[in-house]
């Protein structure tokens, strides 16, 4: 058999549709993953890309299986995976927690994989623009005095 052969009966076989899933998702997590990697945060790029295409592939397929089968429920060990994967991300030191905004977008992103492994691409698309607009605007209200309050709470016993 010839590779020209192979490539074609391979090209047969081959489902676009989650072809095109998997690519948006990854383009979608590393763009989410990208802004969160420029400021150095917990987790980044290959993170991102990789929540939102499993969330993805684990939906789509989820999507597929014969009734009775509830896809919902696939989607809800996703949530509650990506809240565990987003505990881990949370961080506390001297009476500091940091790690709060990378938890909530891992969890974002991953309803971001959902949203497409369901097929809903323009959706998600919106989603990720109404996002860095979010992250844009938000700089203009955390100034860097607000960054610096430090609050103690002193318990005393008598």
């Amino acid at each position: 058999m010839s590779s020209d052969m192979v490539l074609v009966s391979l090209f047969n076989y081959m489902d676009i549709d989650l072809l095109t899933r998997i690519i948006i998702a990854l383009l979608f997590g590393f763009l989410l993953g990208l802004e969160r990697e420029y400021r150095a945060k917990p987790a980044g790029i290959k993170t991102y890309a990789l929540i939102c295409l499993g969330s993805t592939i684990i939906t789509y397929i989820s999507m597929s299986f014969d009734k009775p089968a509830d896809p919902s429920r696939m989607a809800a060990q996703i949530v509650s995976g990506l809240g565990f994967i987003g505990a881990g991300t949370i961080f506390q030191s001297k009476r500091i927690i940091t790690g709060l905004t990378t938890a909530s977008s891992l969890w974002v992103v991953g309803a971001i994989g959902i949203i497409i492994g369901v097929g809903k691409i323009v959706e998600s698309a919106l989603v990720l623009v109404f996002i860095y607009i979010y992250f844009y605007i938000s700089r203009f209200f955390v100034t860097q005095r607000m960054r610096r309050y430090k609050y103690t709470t002193i318990i005393t016993l008598k």
